[in-house]
């Protein structure tokens, strides 16, 4: 920090000035690390601990002295008058007080999905005191560390899990994308482990800088997106909404000049030196800010699952921005820069020319105080049962906004939690979806409940399917037109099939939008929704990302994440594209149609590109080779045997013939046999009465109920895919009545 009597720069553990020798009688000392540190600090530069306090109004800073701003910007620029900051929003009631302790037999349900065995099993038998203080321990370091993988305005204030709510706010939007990571993982994907640690210390080291500027002045981080992010600095009026514009600018220009540190921009990798650079697009305006989500099933052993969802069109162009920028520079909406109350230094955007949008190049430093955020210890003090109580709850509304992978990951250990990086196999599936911003153009400040109404069901739709197919919903986030869901198969579950599920998973999505959303009725008019898909497969990093005491998420990054994004962004409205790599796995399933090559944004090359079509009616060959490219050998007497089963089946004797055996020993080889022999080859007497029909079970059909008689019966009935249940009804009765009359098939049908 500087000197605030002779201007000096001193190290940050500086107790007297190194040049006058004057106490530095302004800095805040930091109680983990001791670090000296300005006067507006929010959290220490050097350990990333917070600055525990509660101050109103606002602290100016000595004259002469250079603000938190100043020292991470570097930019020498008059200090702006600026109005004092609004307090963070009030800590609800039942945070600050423990609520009347539950019996502890009530408790032990929820206590099992957050305790390791080894704590767990003696809260059965005859607990101690001492086990119900290891107990508090555990807990509250759980949930420590549960509040540092969501946002702020989840922490403050979560919704019960299932009870969506919604409305319209203000705020600055800071989107950051960094480049250069994609070739960095390359590099170092061949060193296996030792690799994957690397790429992740220096990712996390990276968005640590960067969430410590962004929290340094005032902002909050939303959500990570692979290798981006996206802040918000909120505003209860218009004057501060133009206050808070400027501070995320200058959080903007601190993260830009963390960039220009030689850790960053000279990376050493078995390939040679390379570099990360970031590029950052702000807007300003009102958007939609809701708790959506789906609801707890006990009896299912379910949980509800929870997301905090930002979007309207003030967050669409935050994306927008960005993408007139090159790395290096920030991109700004020309409305923002007309609400900022002191001038800024900017230029004409040079990619993509546009005069909506503007490039900053300087700004003067902002002069403020403490947000006056309070970090209130949790649990409050007081009696052990009554803590227990408030710790469980606390954690049963906020674990409802993370995956259930990820809360049996951290629960073991959760002071020192650590989920091992790792580049693994997975199919991403990112899902664009749009009409929810005009709605709330029209409609956000008269009918908040209409589109919190509408973002939810939309959610609950989506997140039905994902998880019917045993998916992940990583994230519902903004996106340059709309909004988009970004899905994984593969991490953190993973399966031999998780290329066919996504796909099953898209075409279903894509009947849910159009059966339940395709045209919205309001009093403002009709809505019309529409969604496309992208998907790929391939290895990507996984792990996770952030700065881990202040925030974090489990998430995947690589080039091929972005071969997904860029997918989707060039499918049609109802359309689902898929690459190369996920068509290999997906062929035998699903009608594709060959699209060719495609050249897509970010890419010198084109990419072999397929648009999926529907199911097929009968699954292709998943394995082996094809029929007739080799004789079939060493299996004379069991195809022998399936024959004479065939023939007393022509005879009127029908039985049921199990054919068993390892993977890839050739049961489907000896089917595809005897079918050819009964239908094609031998012909024997009778055969053109057999009606031939096949069904599979998949992984995932386990749990579905009567998933392979729903396949066998769609082959019978000969259904289109789009068929409507009035549709399958009819030719249900159609069917039963030509075979088996009507008298028999009005008591048969309605079993079927």
């Amino acid at each position: 920090m500087n000197c605030p009597y002779c201007g000096t720069p001193n190290p940050p553990q500086a107790r007297f000035c190194v040049g006058c020798g004057r106490k530095l009688l302004h800095a805040i000392i930091c109680t983990s690390c001791y670090t000296a540190l300005p006067p507006d600090a929010k959290y220490c530069y050097h350990c990333g601990v917070p600055i525990l306090r509660a101050l109103t109004g606002r602290e100016s800073a000595p004259e002469g002295q250079l603000s938190a701003a100043a020292s991470l910007t570097g930019v020498a620029s008059p200090v702006a008058s600026l109005t004092p900051l609004t307090t963070q929003p009030a800590l609800g009631s039942e945070l600050a007080r423990l609520p009347a302790p539950r019996p502890f037999r009530e408790l032990l349900s929820d206590l099992q999905r957050y305790l390791p065995a080894n704590l767990y099993e003696p809260l059965e038998r005859r607990p101690t005191e001492q086990h119900f203080i290891q107990l508090r321990t555990h807990l509250t370091a759980l949930l420590a560390m549960v509040k540092t993988y969501l946002p702020r305005p989840v922490v403050l204030a979560p919704q019960p899990a299932g009870e969506p709510a919604g409305g319209m706010c203000r705020g600055v939007f800071v989107f950051v994308d960094v480049s250069g990571f994609t070739p960095l993982s390359e590099d170092l994907k061949s060193l296996g482990v030792a690799g994957a640690e690397q790429i992740t210390a220096i990712i996390n080291g990276l968005f640590s800088e960067l969430v410590g500027a962004l929290f340094a002045h005032g902002g909050t981080l939303l959500k990570f997106g692979g290798d981006a992010l996206l802040g918000l600095f909120q505003a209860e009026t218009e004057a501060e909404l133009a206050d808070h514009a400027l501070l995320a600018i200058q959080a903007a220009l601190a993260m830009q000049a963390v960039m220009q540190q030689d850790k960053f921009t000279a990376i050493k990798t078995p390939g040679g030196t390379q570099a990360l650079q970031i590029k950052c697009g702000i807007s300003s305006g009102s958007y939609f800010a809701a708790h959506i989500g789906t609801r707890p099933e006990p009896e299912l052993g379910r949980n509800g699952a929870m997301a905090y969802v930002t979007t309207g069109l003030t967050v669409n162009l935050a994306e927008q921005a960005e993408g007139h920028a090159h790395p290096g520079e920030i991109a700004i909406t020309a409305e923002t820069v007309a609400r900022l109350t002191v001038p800024v230094e900017t230029e004409a955007v040079t990619r993509n020319p546009d005069e909506d949008f503007l490039l900053v190049r300087a700004a003067p430093l902002a002069a403020v105080g403490t947000l006056g955020r309070v970090l209130l210890h949790e649990p409050p003090e007081g009696e052990l049962q009554a803590q227990i109580t408030y710790l469980v709850e606390r954690l049963n509304h906020l674990t409802a906004y993370l995956s259930n992978e990820l809360i049996s990951r951290i629960v073991t250990n959760p002071g020192d939690a650590r989920i091992v990086p790792g580049h693994r196999p997975v199919t991403v599936m990112f899902v664009n979806y749009v009409g929810i911003s005009e709605l709330i153009e029209d409609l956000g400040e008269s009918q908040p409940e209409l589109i919190t109404a509408q973002l939810n069901s939309y959610f609950v739709h989506m997140v039905e399917v994902v998880e019917k197919y045993e998916g992940m919903v990583a994230r519902m986030d903004q996106y340059a037109v709309g909004d988009r869901l970004v899905i994984f198969f593969g991490a953190p579950r993973a399966h031999e099939d998780d290329p066919v599920r996504a796909v099953y998973t898209a075409l279903e999505m894509q009947q849910a939008v159009r059966r339940y959303f395709s045209a919205l009725q309001t009093p403002a008019g009709i809505y019309r929704f529409r969604q496309r898909v992208g998907i790929n497969t391939g290895h990507l990093f996984a792990g996770n990302v952030g700065a881990p005491e202040l925030r974090q998420e489990y998430t995947l990054m690589g080039d091929d994440i972005n071969m997904a994004a860029r997918l989707m962004s060039n499918a049609g409205w109802r359309e689902i594209l898929i690459s190369q790599a996920t068509r290999e796995r997906v062929a035998p399933f699903f009608e594709l149609q060959d699209l060719g090559a495609l050249k897509v944004k970010g890419k010198e090359l084109s990419i072999h590109t397929f648009k999926v079509l529907e199911r097929r009616e009968e699954i292709g060959r998943t394995r082996g080779l094809d029929f007739g490219e080799s004789p079939l050998t060493g299996r004379d007497e069991v195809l022998a045997t399936l024959k004479v089963s065939a023939r007393e089946l022509l005879r009127g004797r029908g039985k049921i013939v199990s054919l068993i055996g390892k993977s890839g020993l050739g049961k489907s080889r000896l089917t595809r046999e005897v079918r050819s022999w009964l239908l094609t080859e031998g012909m024997p007497e009778g055969a053109d009465q057999v009606q031939w029909l096949e069904g599979q079970s998949l992984s995932f059909s386990e749990q579905m109920h009567y998933w392979l008689a729903v396949q066998i019966f769609q082959g019978v009935l000969a259904l289109e895919r789009a068929a409507t249940s009035d549709d399958i009804l009819f030719a249900l009765w159609e069917k039963g009545e030509e075979l088996l009359g009507k008298e028999t098939a009005r008591e048969a049908i309605p079993f079927l």
